[in-house]
């Protein structure tokens, strides 16, 4: 790869005005379809090396309006109205970032706001078995998600979906290229996270038609994004797993040892937002 200068971390934004019935449980959007959840066991799979890591799929989330509407209030957030969308850029360390476009390649808007987050974490709740799965983690029974702290003999407790939104934007041929996500530390509360969010806000050909783990929801007529799957990976990178974009997909999985990627983009645009478990 190329040396790419680290710049500090920044984050800022405008303040959004949201419509107070937004995201509300159950969903009051036309177009709202019931929640399905669909847990990946990696042992049934080609990936069975990855035993019993942690993944599940949840569609319907939020209804492809909802999904609309908080890509536009994530719009509203940026601080640079001519150009929302600044390049992303990757964690170097500690109050550090860097520009490495041909490790990622894609754009973002970082908005903070926990309200939305607890909203959206209580539609999650609404798939069966999420609450029981995610709530507590205990050292004795899920070592592979909390990986060295599971030797401290320590019982985490879930307490909230991180306010840090990520919303990327994907255009033809962007690109994450394979990796695991890193664990977040507030040191001010103690916690720390140990899965990721993913939430999907548009339809792209394949969620809608050969995915696997495809729902009955409203779906869009104009579909024009193709690729951009979330791929988990066998470590020889030789067998994987494609979980697809469908507007209002939530696809959640645990940092520790579940190498991963952002699939190429072939046609359209790819619009996401990224949050945090934390415990």
């Amino acid at each position: 790869m190329a040396a790419y200068k680290a710049v500090a971390t920044s984050y800022t934004s405008r303040e959004v005005s949201v419509d107070p019935e937004f995201l509300s449980t159950p969903s009051k959007a036309p177009d709202a379809a019931p929640i399905a959840a669909y847990g990946i066991d990696f042992r049934d799979t080609e990936l069975s090396q990855r035993g019993e890591a942690y993944a599940v799929v949840l569609d319907n989330v939020l209804s492809p309006s909802e999904c609309a509407k908080l890509l536009s209030y994530a719009e509203c957030s940026s601080t640079n109205q001519d150009k929302p969308w600044q390049p992303a850029l990757v964690n170097t360390g500690p109050g550090r970032e860097t520009l490495i476009p041909d490790y990622r390649n894609s754009e973002r808007i970082i908005w903070d706001n926990q309200r939305l987050m607890d909203l959206l974490w209580t539609r999650c709740l609404q798939a069966e078995g999420l609450e029981e799965d995610i709530v507590e983690l205990d050292s004795a029974e899920k070592p592979h998600v909390l990986g060295v702290h599971a030797k401290k003999k320590q019982r985490w407790r879930f307490t909230r979906l991180n306010e840090r939104m990520r919303f990327l934007r994907y255009e033809k041929g962007m690109f994450f290229r394979e990796h695991c996500d890193g664990s977040y530390w507030e040191t001010k509360t103690g916690e720390r996270s140990f899965y990721t969010l993913h939430l999907y806000l548009d339809d792209s050909i394949e969620g809608l038609s050969s995915d696997p783990f495809a729902s009955k929801g409203a779906g869009s007529s104009n579909v024009e994004l193709s690729g951009g799957a979330t791929t988990f990976y066998t470590d020889d990178m030789k067998a994987q797993i494609d979980v697809f974009p469908r507007a209002g997909r939530v696809l959640i999985f645990q940092h520790r040892a579940l190498l991963h990627a952002g699939a190429d983009v072939h046609a359209g645009v790819k619009y996401t937002m990224r949050t945090d478990l934390m415990f």
